[in-house]
């Protein structure tokens, strides 16, 4: 499949007081078509877990439930489900570099790294010729445009896995951001 480029919007779905609006990303991705992601679409106060769920016309149905941070799902034990079937979810908490800091994903074979790019609010997609890069317009999380450029044989999972992770809090991923947001996650845990 060729190269191609395209632009997540951002939107919010207004539901009774602020504390249940749902917010999210939505466009079209090339040859899949009309793609979006949403968070929170479940949310467990008892247990403090969000959910992220991307749906699109030629993507398969993926979901990601986390420990809730502000309004997005966190890596924070999360889980992954695409179309029913979990997917195995890695990283070191303690590494020091990008790579080591990295998100590791296997589904059905395939192998997938999720990695902190350039300034570290650009993200990208990897699988071995397969290149997903998404860029933020800015550094307002999930409330600013994303575009993204998909190079080599890009398959709907791993389309659905990219769009998917712009809809969850993903700031720990480079060490500079995990030492900074820390004291606040530490606080956010505590209330």
């Amino acid at each position: 499949m060729a190269s191609f480029t395209f632009v997540l919007e951002p939107f919010e779905v207004r539901v009774g007081s602020r504390t249940y609006h749902r917010f999210g990303l939505r466009g079209e991705v090339g040859p899949f078509g009309r793609a979006e992601v949403e968070y929170p679409v479940a949310r467990d106060d008892d247990t403090n877990l969000f959910a992220a769920e991307v749906r699109g016309e030629h993507l398969p149905t993926a979901r990601l439930t986390g420990r809730a941070y502000s309004y997005m799902p966190s890596l924070g034990g999360a889980r992954v489900d695409i179309e029913g079937r979990q997917v195995i979810l890695r990283r070191r908490w303690w590494a020091l570099t990008r790579g080591g800091r990295a998100l590791r994903l296997d589904h059905e074979g395939a192998r997938y790294t999720y990695i902190a790019v350039g300034s570290g609010r650009d993200f990208e997609l990897r699988r071995a010729d397969t290149r997903v890069l998404l860029r933020r317009r800015g550094w307002a999380w999930g409330r600013v445009p994303v575009e993204g450029q998909a190079s080599g044989p890009v398959n709907a999972v791993d389309m659905a896995l990219a769009v998917l992770l712009e809809g969850v809090d993903t700031r720990n991923l480079t060490l500079s951001r995990a030492l900074r947001w820390g004291p606040y996650r530490l606080m956010y845990a505590l209330v």
